[in-house]
């Protein structure tokens, strides 16, 4: 898990940035992960949810 830094809140003005804040940078726990290989041959994590 990230490090988070609390002082984002006084820089987010209203809470449509203070939620986009949180959906960019805190974990949201998936039901299920996919891990797929790329073309580069790196393996691409996808979470899934309901």
């Amino acid at each position: 898990m990230k490090n988070i830094d609390w002082g984002w809140q006084l820089k987010a003005r209203n809470l449509r940035h203070r939620g986009e804040y949180l959906f960019k940078n805190m974990p949201i726990p998936a039901d299920i992960t996919f891990h797929l290989p790329t073309n580069n041959g790196k393996i691409e994590t996808i979470a899934a949810r309901k």
